[in-house]
């Protein structure tokens, strides 16, 4: 495990950043003082055994990973750790692993870690650390945990390893999954095709039967036209409103013309069947 006075850039910044949030508290506190309506906060507490041991962990994982050839992006106090391979990045936590103690913690105990607020108020330290590749990994997400004849330092070669290799997983993953949404684009667009060509067909085929339609409809309207016509002959043609009975079978022909789908032949109505 790396020593303190060798821990590696980016986990000794945590150590430089809590002493500055010391002294910082130490220094407001003071301020405060003078104030009588302003309010105190509480004094941060140096690193514990377990914080130490914590940090010194993360270093030494940092540079097993760094000397496997991948980089170390970014770190945060919280315990967790991005580590950048074949321009991938990949996120791992090394943590305390929890329990929930028997019986209440009290004296020493309770101020195992300078970060309370970091961990549920009602668990304790196990004595003992953990670490997880927490990015999304097809199959299951590596874990480790420390235990007293497994120290972490012996877990590193393994998540090290677990490392690197996930990150070939990932990019095939990530491979499959963009040939998956091309795939499923396009079928979205042949299923959009075959929907659009499908409308098209029926506005065709609702303007054929609507020609039948009308076709049927004149055949009616002539041979209704012919018996008036027929009629016309022995009734005579007679004033009716402002038009000659005559003149009112006239406009009954051309209306009925109208509706005649073949006027210009067998093209001129597939011609208006294929209209936009």
């Amino acid at each position: 495990m790396d020593p303190l006075d060798k821990l590696h850039p980016k986990i000794r910044a945590w150590i430089v950043e809590h002493t500055r949030e010391q002294k910082e508290r130490v220094h407001e506190n003071k301020r405060r003082r003078s104030d009588p309506l302003s309010w105190s906060k509480s004094l941060l507490d140096d690193l514990t055994e377990r914080d130490l041991y914590r940090l010194r962990a993360s270093s030494t994982l940092c540079h097993a990973i760094e000397k496997a050839g991948a980089r170390v992006k970014t770190a945060d106090i919280h315990g967790k750790l991005t580590f950048t391979s074949q321009g991938r990045d990949l996120e791992c936590t090394v943590k305390e692993k929890m329990s929930r103690p028997i019986k209440r913690p009290e004296g020493d105990s309770v101020k195992w870690t300078a970060y309370p607020q970091h961990h549920n108020s009602g668990l304790a330290s196990s004595g003992f650390l953990r670490a997880q590749i927490t990015t999304w990994l097809p199959g299951e997400q590596p874990l480790w945990i420390e235990a007293l004849k497994k120290p972490f330092a012996t877990l590193i070669p393994g998540i090290v390893d677990a490392v690197i290799a996930c990150v070939p997983r990932l990019i095939e993953w990530e491979r499959q999954r963009e040939e998956d949404q091309r795939r499923h684009q396009e079928e979205e667009r042949r299923r959009w095709e075959r929907r659009r060509l499908q409308e098209i067909d029926d506005g065709r085929w609702a303007r054929f039967r609507s020609a039948a339609t009308n076709w049927r409809e004149k055949q009616l309207l002539d041979s209704f036209i012919a018996e008036l016509e027929a009629r016309l002959l022995s009734e005579g043609d007679q004033p009716i409103g402002d038009r000659t009975t005559a003149e009112w079978l006239g406009w009954a022909k051309e209306r009925a013309a109208d509706l005649d789908p073949l006027t210009e032949g067998i093209t001129g109505l597939f011609n208006e069947v294929l209209r936009p």
